[in-house]
């Protein structure tokens, strides 16, 4: 067998030696001859700020591409865009206004020949840029302008704030970019005194909207202390000492709020130091070794099943209108390890149901949770609302720990991780907040949270 597979290729090496002249493909399909010009050119569909082109391509063997050769404004920079010769459409788009445009045809085949010029006439929509400026809606809001708007055709644009000096004039703020479909960003570090601002919408062919201005006064925001004077002021509800990491039946109330069972009973790593405004030492940890079924049903047998999500629930002691969250992860871990990844923030004014409220703690963990262990149904979350959705992402754009870089690390530890409260609900008062923590940064069931801060007004 090896002795045939041998004369084989001996006899297909000798097949290929012999070939002599090896034809050039490429060099062959060279010549000077143009191809013919596209047939019956139209304009398809109109669009905003462009238009679908279709035609009928002509019948050459070596057609490579159709090019559209046109100007985004009278007398300005010509523009090229192409289409293979898959397609009988090609899309232009880039037009600031609604004027008429002419736009030239050209084939273009193997050897770069262009075909005579086919024209056809064009008739853009009124481009994004303004259409997501007849949309904008802007109010005031805590430090500064909350600023809405409708993107349909997810184009990339830049939103950008002007505010007025001492001296009246408008100067850069910043600019938001985004391509979502409805768009939203809280300009913010104004104080709380009538300032005119401005809004305006920008693509990237540096198309801008007409300005819209505006006067507003930003509403006061200062940061709900969780601690003063060195007392801590928010409370961990349904924790007390001597609760411990091996002993979570001592706090009943948290296995019936299917709250974080365990906590180190360290006091660096208690919950108050997530509200003692220092961030670089202390964090509580939950957990230990992980969220277990048998933390709450207490049967042994129950060991091994992890439950997700982690629950934990805060008495602020105070009703207040929030505006943003901060998290800040363990110092030491940032990116890492147990720090939260994916959580979500509820909040209700109404003292939260309590065990008197269930004939047995199997009816409050299925009010309480939706693990399907214990036939949970997050029927709670009727009595709350929800105010965040939390994904943290660094500066490198990196969901995974091991993506996370050097820069991202010192990134979070001086900045943390923010984000901004529904605006739908930022007048409404809370005094309870819920965190539902969905993953860690390596998806396990142990929680460390370095530090959690609020901002908005106090209600009370």
């Amino acid at each position: 067998m090896k002795t045939f597979k041998k004369l084989v290729f001996a006899a297909i090496f000798l097949s290929i030696w012999q070939c002599a002249d090896i034809k050039d493909w490429a060099a062959s399909e060279k010549d000077s001859t143009p191809p013919d010009a596209v047939i019956n050119p139209r304009e398809a569909e109109r669009l905003p700020g462009g238009a679908l082109i279709t035609y009928t391509l002509p019948d050459n063997s070596d057609l490579l591409a159709v090019k559209a050769v046109y100007s985004l404004t009278d007398g300005g920079k010509m523009q090229e865009a192409y289409a293979s010769v898959q397609t009988d459409t090609i899309k232009l788009e880039g037009f600031p206004d609604t004027a008429e445009r002419t736009v030239q045809l050209f084939c273009v085949d193997k050897s770069g020949n262009l075909s005579v010029p086919a024209e056809v006439s064009i008739h853009p929509m009124t481009p994004p840029v303004e259409l997501i400026r007849n949309s904008l809606q802007v109010n005031a809001t805590f430090g500064g302008v909350l600023v809405q708007w409708d993107n349909p055709s997810q184009t990339d644009v830049g939103v950008s704030l002007y505010a007025a000096d001492s001296t009246g004039y408008m100067a850069l703020n910043y600019t938001w970019y985004s391509n979502t479909q409805q768009g939203q960003y809280s300009f913010r570090g104004f104080d709380d005194t009538e300032r005119e601002f401005r809004i305006q919408v920008r693509d990237r062919w540096d198309n801008y909207s007409s300005p819209l201005d505006t006067v507003l006064i930003p509403i006061y925001e200062s940061q709900i202390l969780g601690t003063i004077n060195g007392i801590a002021i928010w409370e961990r509800m349904g924790w007390a000492w001597p609760g411990t990491n091996t002993a979570p039946s001592s706090n009943p109330e948290c296995i019936w709020r299917g709250d974080a069972a365990k906590q180190e009973n360290a006091s660096a790593n208690g919950f108050a130091t997530t509200h003692d405004g220092i961030y670089n030492s202390g964090y509580l940890h939950l957990m230990r070794p992980g969220n277990m079924l048998s933390d709450y049903t207490g049967n042994a047998a129950d060991k091994d099943t992890h439950l997700v999500p982690i629950y934990l629930t805060i008495d602020m002691k105070r009703s207040s209108r929030l505006s943003r969250h901060k998290l800040r992860h363990r110092w030491d871990t940032m990116l890492k390890d147990n720090n939260m990844q994916n959580y979500e923030l509820w909040a209700t004014n109404d003292p939260p149901k309590n065990m008197s409220d269930f004939a047995t703690k199997e009816e409050s963990l299925a009010y309480w949770t939706s693990w399907p262990e214990v036939n949970g149904t997050d029927a709670w979350k009727q009595d709350w609302v929800k105010i965040a959705e939390c994904f943290v992402i660094p500066p490198s754009g990196a969901t995974t720990a091991i993506a996370v870089t050097a820069d991202d690390i010192t990134w979070g530890q001086i900045n943390g991780f923010e984000f901004n409260i529904f605006p739908e609900h930022t007048a409404t008062p809370f005094r309870y907040v819920r965190i539902v923590s969905q993953r860690n940064m390596t998806g396990g069931t142990i929680i460390h949270i370095g530090e959690l801060e609020f901002w908005g007004a106090y209600a009370d």
